[in-house]
């Protein structure tokens, strides 16, 4: 599904990467996404820290790209900013980590893995990779209904009533479910909520079921971060369910993709 009006990206990066970042930049453009990249966008004489803050504040989606140098100070306020809006129910944000050529899902600050990444460790020009990029932000302009169902759920999540979060995350797939196609990474991300949340209410057999049916469409997809965080959930799960043996298989699947994405061997 595209939207007819696509939504602003902003791009956040560290000056180490300005390069691979531009030619992203440049693609988005090419393919009629606005992009608010503050090399094209700032000039001499403005106040940079107030238009960088603006941007923010007018962007739908954020896009964080991750180098193999540690995530700058700025960029890091940046990310700390795009985080609370995104939180909001009043100016939600579509946030998407980018791992650049010489990343890892290591390099991923603590505080964005939970958030499905694009893979560009395979290059910048890797067409699956820019495909799914494009895919992911024409799909970052759901419904009004579709949004406020997802923002009321983290609402609730983090007030910590996990049962009136599930009932608004299974309204949201159940959205989702009618207007994406099954593999489309919102549908992914709502069943491993839905999971995670069964999973702290003692539901475990329900929360591995979840797991399992967010593990298959993942796959369907090719989302190397999706499969990652699908396989540790349900490693989870035996772990809870005492299956050790079990989850520890789980848990190796995990590892071996995030050593072939480290090891730029494969690109998923």
């Amino acid at each position: 599904m595209q939207s007819t009006s696509r939504p602003t990206v902003f791009l956040s990066y560290s000056m180490n990467d300005s390069k691979d970042v531009e030619k992203i930049a440049r693609y988005l453009g090419d393919s009629e996404v606005p992009v608010w990249f503050d090399k094209w966008a700032i000039v001499p004489g403005d106040r940079w820290q107030e238009r960088i803050e603006q941007a923010l504040n007018e962007s739908q989606v954020i896009l964080i790209f991750v180098g193999k140098e540690p995530i700058g100070n700025w960029q890091n306020t940046e990310i700390k900013a795009a985080i609370q809006q995104a939180m909001s129910s009043t100016q939600p944000k579509r946030i998407i980590p980018i791992l650049l050529p010489g990343s890892s899902p290591h390099n991923i600050p603590l505080f964005l893995k939970g958030i499905l990444f694009v893979d560009f460790t395979g290059g910048v020009d890797n067409a699956r990779s820019l495909n799914r990029l494009i895919s992911t932000i024409d799909t970052s302009q759901i419904p009004d209904e579709l949004q406020r169902e997802i923002s009321l759920g983290n609402e609730l999540l983090l007030s910590s009533d996990y049962t009136g979060a599930i009932d608004h995350y299974k309204k949201a797939l159940k959205i989702s479910v009618a207007i994406f196609d099954e593999s489309n990474p919102i549908i992914v991300d709502l069943l491993d909520k839905i999971g995670n949340l069964s999973l702290n209410l003692g539901e475990v057999n329900k929360a591995k079921e979840l797991f399992e049916k967010a593990l298959q469409l993942a796959k369907a997809g090719g989302d190397s971060r999706s499969i990652i965080n699908c396989l540790n959930s349900i490693g989870n799960a035996c772990a809870v369910m005492g299956a050790n043996d079990e989850a520890s298989s789980y848990c190796e699947q995990a590892i071996v993709i995030i050593n072939q994405i480290s090891n730029n061997s494969t690109t998923l």
